[in-house]
């Protein structure tokens, strides 16, 4: 009888290569002598991933501190601020300072709009780019009188419009243990949001999530890696940008997908570093056991393909997969389906073995994702 696999969650303990050794770091001091926490949001079913990348780069410079939040990691950083914006697993970097107060409205005071203003402008020096056009507010009831009287403060002493809607500056501000915690964010995009992105093709992955899939993939060196469904060569760029692959493939049956993968990974600087194919998924044109470790991002219906053919297509990609890639090689997976890839793993049983599983939060959505090794 075979023994059947074990369900792993959002807190998985897998373990995972560090990723290579970070630069030379030229400071080691938070900004200023304020006393400043480091908040890093991470997609809920992702936290153990950016965690492992936290403390395989940065070792003992990182001290993490417990907060009740499931998307988040808070902790202390001894080392340059700067190394941290270089995190590819997380969501965004926020910069935090808590203020020992019981009402909001008392962050009126001078002294404390001036540390919120502070706050702010250092959260933004540490990207070193022009300050943001704008700012807004994330914040229970942040159309509040309160809050706009802080606004209107915050806006005289920085000189910067508030936004509401659309500013890309943003201050944070909720209750904590005691008082209230503020944070900025770090740049005024989100560190999910990769500067190679020239193509948003429909469906594209996004960018932390394809990181995290790449390190359950136990990335090394010499790999032969595969992306299957490439789409806009996400999980392809994360892989190269994680280390450098022998052998770097991307297959897509539409034309357009291709396409807009070639323009990333030329804005990305890995266009001689992969093999663009137009192919199917369930025909792949390469030999028996071809590849180390594979990487894919299923359509589920929800944009891409449809939920009466998922069922035939992922049947017959587990099994030209498995033809293709090695014995005890990974195959990182992921999908909203999860009826239809519920049913192929209990068929596939016989050739993969599912060696994690999560369900990852993002923004309404819920992707499973399962991390199998050839048998």
């Amino acid at each position: 009888m075979k023994k059947k696999p074990s369900r792993r969650g959002s807190h998985s303990t897998h373990k995972h290569l560090p990723p290579p050794k970070r630069r030379p770091s030229q400071k080691k001091s938070s900004p200023g002598t304020v006393p400043y926490v480091w908040a890093i949001a991470a997609l809920e079913g992702t936290q153990d991933i950016v965690r492992d990348e936290l403390t395989g780069r940065f070792g003992k410079s990182c001290s993490f501190i417990d907060h009740p939040r499931n998307d988040e990691i808070h902790l202390r950083f001894t080392d340059d601020p700067r190394e941290l914006l270089s995190l590819s697993t997380a969501q965004t970097l926020l910069l935090r300072r808590d203020f020992d107060v019981i009402r909001p409205r008392t962050l009126l005071s001078p002294e404390h709009t001036a540390a919120v203003v502070r706050l702010f402008s250092d959260a933004q020096n540490i990207k070193g780019v022009s300050p943001p056009a704008s700012f807004r507010f994330d914040a229970a009831g942040s159309g509040s009188p309160t809050m706009r009287r802080i606004a209107e403060q915050v806006e005289k002493q920085l000189g910067i419009p508030f936004d509401p809607e659309t500013g890309d500056g943003v201050l944070v501000f909720r209750p904590g243990k005691p008082g209230w915690e503020v944070m900025c964010r770090v740049g005024n995009r989100p560190l999910a949001t990769r500067d190679w992105r020239r193509v948003n093709y429909l469906g594209s992955l996004n960018a932390a999530i394809a990181s995290c899939m790449v390190e359950l993939t136990r990335p090394a060196r010499g790999d032969r890696y595969l992306n299957l469904m490439c789409g806009s060569g996400t999980l392809l760029i994360e892989r190269l940008r994680r280390l450098q692959a022998q052998l770097a493939v991307g297959i897509d049956i539409s034309d357009d997908a291709l396409t807009a993968s070639k323009h990333n990974l030329e804005a990305a600087g890995f266009t001689d570093r992969v093999r663009l194919i137009s192919g199917d998924a369930q025909d792949i044109c390469f030999p028996d056991a071809s590849f180390d470790a594979i990487a894919t991002d299923l359509p589920w219906g929800e944009r891409l393909g449809s939920r009466e053919t998922n069922l035939t297509l992922y049947r017959g990609t587990f099994k030209e997969t498995a033809r293709v890639c090695r014995a005890g090689g990974k195959w990182v997976v992921l999908t909203q389906d999860i009826d239809s890839i519920r049913t192929v793993l209990a068929e596939a049983q016989d050739l993969w073995n599912v060696i994690d599983e999560r369900t990852i939060l993002q923004r309404g959505y819920q992707p499973f994702c399962a991390t199998l090794q050839r048998k």
